[in-house]
Order: C-alpha cells, then sequence, then structure tokens
C-alpha cells in the first residue's frame, strides 16, 4: 500500500500490507511526517497517531470512532502529542471518541459526527464545525472562539462533570463573558454558569433555596447579576 500527499501525490511511504492499520504502524515506526498525506474515506478505529506531524492532511470522510485524542496539537486510535493543525476532516465520524487538552484550530470539521465525544480542556479556535453533530458531548473547558457552528446539533451536552469549568464562547451561536468568580456561556437555549448547566427558563424559575445550594455564595453573586445576565440574553438574541 502507498501513502501520498493529496497536493502532490507524492508517495509519502509504501508497505506491503493490506490495511490501512498496518500502513500506520510501519509509517509511525519508521517516523514519517504525514504533512499534506492523503487519507480520504480511511478507516482509522482504534489507531495510535501518537507524536506525528499531520498538519495540513486530508481526512474527509473518515471513520474515527472512539479514538483517543487526548493532548493532540490540531493547531487539528490515540493522537496523543500530534500536530493537526489545518487538516480537514469533513464528513467524518468521531462518535465517542476522546479530545481532552487538544488543540486543533483552523481545521475543517463540517458534517462530521461528534456525539458522545469528550473535548474537556481542549482548543478548537477558528475551525468549521458546521452541520455536525455534539449530542451528548462534554466540552468543559473547551475553547472554541471564532469556529463555526451553523446548524450543528448540542442537543444533551455535558459540561458538568469536570473540575475545570471555564469555556469561552464562540461569540456567535455561543456567547460567553465573565462576572466576578463564574465564567458564563450560553446559546438561545442553554446557559451554563461555572459548573451548572440548565435551559435559560429553568434558571428564570429557580428558586433563591435553589440556587444558594449550588454553591458557597452564589445566591449572594445571582441576586447581583442575573437581571444583567438575562438583558445581555435578550440583546444577544436581538443582535442576531
Amino acid at each position: 500500500m502507498k501513502l501520498l500527499r493529496w497536493d502532490t501525490k507524492e508517495i509519502i511511504f509504501e508497505l506491503e500490507c493490506s490495511s490501512w492499520e498496518q500502513l500506520l504502524k510501519g509509517a509511525l515506526k519508521e517516523k514519517i511526517s504525514f504533512y499534506r498525506a492523503d487519507f480520504r474515506n480511511s478507516n482509522f478505529s482504534g489507531s495510535d497517531f501518537r507524536n506525528s506531524n499531520f498538519s495540513g492532511s486530508n481526512f474527509n470522510g473518515s471513520n474515527f470512532r472512539y479514538s483517543d485524542f487526548r493532548d493532540s496539537d490540531f493547531s487539528g486510535s490515540d493522537f496523543r502529542d500530534s500536530n493537526f493543525r489545518y487538516s480537514s476532516f469533513s464528513d467524518s465520524d468521531f462518535s465517542g471518541s476522546n479530545f481532552r487538552d487538544s488543540n486543533f484550530s483552523d481545521s475543517d470539521f463540517r458534517d462530521s459526527n461528534f456525539r458522545n465525544s469528550n473535548f474537556s480542556d481542549s482548543s478548537f479556535r477558528d475551525s468549521n464545525f458546521s452541520d455536525s453533530s455534539f449530542r451528548d458531548s462534554n466540552f468543559s473547558g473547551s475553547n472554541f472562539r471564532n469556529s463555526n457552528f451553523d446548524d450543528s446539533d448540542f442537543s444533551d451536552i455535558d459540561w458538568e462533570n469536570s473540575k475545570h469549568q471555564y469555556k469561552i464562547g464562540n461569540m456567535r451561536e455561543w456567547k460567553s463573558m465573565q462576572l466576578d468568580t463564574y465564567m458564563i456561556v450560553f446559546n438561545k437555549r442553554i446557559m451554563a454558569i461555572g459548573c451548572q448547566q440548565h435551559t435559560i427558563d429553568e434558571w428564570k424559575q429557580f428558586t433563591d433555596e435553589k440556587i444558594s445550594k449550588m454553591d458557597e455564595k452564589s445566591l449572594e453573586w445571582w441576586n447581583k447579576w442575573k437581571d444583567f445576565i438575562f438583558k445581555a440574553i435578550e440583546l444577544s438574541a436581538g443582535s442576531k
């Protein structure tokens, strides 16, 4: 099998084998650079990509289900300590994958499936996630500033089960602001304040007793800022 560059068709690596997994293992063993490699429509489930350079590679239409991308650098299976910046992953399946502590900025993930994935403490700034699904995923501590999530599905995402709760919205579909103690992130339906995530309607209905049980001094903070928060949400919705 041969691994080519998508732009020049140059042969990056060649090995007598019958699967992508074997080819990948052989190339990784030889410490091959996968810069601008053509991996389109490939099956990478359960592969190990640690310490590799995949900058500018094309993974469109590939299968990464239940892969482990922890500690990877995407400024863009186990992808730890790898570089995927400026790579393309559109129409790919990442369901059940772990992206914790990874950086995959400036990449294209359009029309991809990230259902039930872990994005905690990751950065995916300036990336395109339009028309993608993030149902049941964990975004605790993530930074998606300036990314595009047009028509994406964020149903049932989990921001509660992480010790690091700071998120930065992309300031379009997701807005964020810091008010004294807590970071606040919201969209048209959901708002996360610190480790507490609820629908905006639920926040409006919470009693003082409910708020006071969320955190120490939370009720004092809530009474100070709640009117401002709901006004900010109202103005934000009107500016879309």
